[in-house]
């Protein structure tokens, strides 16, 4: 949720510096890269988070809704992007981004869960050791080698 609003001010921040004639191509540099790094950030809490909401039973068909919905999100986003580039101009078209990042925002604050999960019997086993076994899984074998790389 957080950082959904932080794309909210980010993208909002370009029209509005647009319109008074203080934008610089440097200041979309730094819009591009923050925005980037929330969208990163909420992609990795919204996989651990489902994981949190989802019962074990029901993952597999979740998991494979959520990767039809991004794949339909990725092919019609662009033809829709174009669209309201045409219709509304570009400061308009990332004005309705932003207020997409503002909508985001208030419907998962709606969300009712704690986000805190019981400890599991793996609780007990230290960081270090979950993480040298998923470097273990990663480098061991060929081709997730070489996309870690």
């Amino acid at each position: 949720m957080i950082v959904d609003v932080l794309r909210f001010v980010l993208l909002g921040s370009v029209p509005i510096l647009a319109a008074f004639g203080l934008l610089a191509i440097w200041q979309l540099y730094v819009v591009i890269f923050l925005a980037g790094t929330c969208t990163l950030f909420d992609a990795v809490a919204a996989e651990s988070f489902t994981q949190m909401l989802v019962p074990r039973s029901s993952r597999h068909s979740t998991n494979s809704s959520m990767a039809l919905s991004l794949s339909a999100v990725t092919t019609i986003g662009t033809a829709i992007g174009g669209a309201l580039v045409q219709a509304l101009t570009a400061p308009g078209a990332i004005v309705a981004d932003a207020i997409s990042f503002l909508l985001s925002a208030y419907w998962k604050s709606r969300i009712k869960a704690s986000g805190h999960r019981r400890p599991s019997g793996r609780a007990s086993e230290s960081l270090t050791r979950q993480r040298l076994a998923g470097f273990r899984v990663i480098f061991g074998h060929p081709t997730t080698r070489c996309s870690a790389s």
